[in-house]
């Protein structure tokens, strides 16, 4: 096998392996509990999501922009704004193969679920215009559940109620 469908196949082995390898991270440091409260805010607000998400890229875009013009400080500006939106992005895509993953093993252990989920998002990324619409319901769903603490947090936070705490049963 050569040419570009070798190509192509070492491409979707690569970024296979790293999505497992980013996923299985992500979900264990931040635990099922902020998981399931994310993929739920998936499931409820996908199309806030998708509009925050894309409001989270512009403001990006626009302090990459400013931070050319801050002197000392705009590359440590530039740099804590890509940590933000890379940290939010990896967190928001690991909740979206983990809600993936649960629409297909509806009763199976979480992280199989999650692992699954890291499979088919995978391979629907490799459709043209889908990649960008993951990145972007990643960025927006962890956005707005305050990287899982309810799926209503953001609005809360603007009405200034206090969000209830994430449930800890595992």
């Amino acid at each position: 096998m050569g040419g570009l469908a070798g190509l192509i196949l070492f491409l979707f082995v690569l970024s296979l392996i790293t999505h497992l390898i980013l996923v299985l991270i992500t979900f264990l440091v931040a635990g099922r509990a902020r998981m399931d409260v994310i993929a739920e805010t998936i499931r409820v607000r996908a199309g806030a999501s998708l509009l925050f998400g894309l409001g989270i890229v512009v403001a990006g875009v626009i302090l990459f922009i400013m931070s050319t013009w801050m002197g000392p400080v705009g590359p440590v500006v530039a740099i804590i704004v890509a940590v933000a939106l890379g940290v939010t992005l990896i967190v928001g895509y690991t909740a979206l193969c983990y809600w993936v993953g649960r629409l297909i093993t509806q009763r199976g252990a979480p992280l199989l679920a999650a692992m699954l989920g890291v499979l088919v998002v995978t391979i629907l990324q490799f459709i043209p215009f889908v990649l960008p619409v993951f990145h972007l319901l990643a960025l927006g769903c962890a956005a707005l559940s305050g990287f899982g603490q309810h799926t209503h947090w953001l609005q809360q936070q603007f009405a200034g109620q206090a969000a209830p705490p994430p449930s800890t049963a595992d």
